[in-house]
């Protein structure tokens, strides 16, 4: 089965005489559960689903409790987990950094390359935009929720392929969603989430 992707414009750079050049990014599809995960992988071994899923769990948990001691996870075939920390930014001299002012910022992976080169092959399929007219904010709000109706979470950047709009209007929904209680966000700077309340 092929990934399908749309293209979208560049924004100009400030020359309105210069001819449009276009970017393309992946239609999001399903998010996959860790229920799937279990079952196609018990289809390929000795062991059952439920196993597959404790696994998975205590493999989370593992992952986690090495992160916390400052340690790198690398797992073979898939790659390796590491942890970003963030201080104070007006703060000018080390000696007046204390422990509690530097916090747990993000959990950063590297894909590896044995995984990354099961991609080289990958095959695309341009998905058809369908209509040309863009979109209300009433009718991309309602797709997004719509999406979150079927999936677990939604980041600005699936909301920026799921309706075909510019990173500003997609901030913008989400916020106006966010305001209006109808989603959730969590998480922070680059990792932020959306979900259903």
């Amino acid at each position: 089965m092929a990934a399908k992707y749309n293209l979208f414009k560049n924004p100009p750079k400030g020359n309105k005489s210069e001819q449009e050049t276009f970017h393309a990014r992946i239609v999001p599809g399903r998010t996959i559960q860790t229920e799937q995960i279990a079952r196609e992988l018990a289809t390929m071994s000795s062991v059952s689903t439920g196993d597959v899923i404790s696994v998975l769990d205590n493999l989370s948990y593992m992952i986690s409790v090495h992160l916390k001691e400052g340690n790198i996870v690398n797992l073979d075939k898939i790659g390796h987990f590491s942890i970003s920390v963030s201080c104070p930014k007006q703060l000018t001299g080390d000696r007046k950094i204390r422990s509690a002012s530097v916090r747990f910022k993000k959990v950063n992976f590297r894909c590896a390359n044995e995984l990354k080169q099961k991609f080289v092959s990958m095959t695309m399929k341009r998905e058809p935009s369908g209509n040309e007219n863009p979109l209300t904010p009433q009718q991309r709000q309602q797709r997004i929720l719509d999406f979150l109706a079927k999936e677990t979470s939604i980041t600005s950047t699936q909301c920026i392929t799921l309706n075909g709009c510019t990173r500003y209007a997609a901030i913008k929904d989400l916020k106006t969603l966010t305001e209006a209680s109808k989603i959730k966000r969590l998480g922070v700077a680059k990792s932020i989430i959306y979900i259903l309340p």
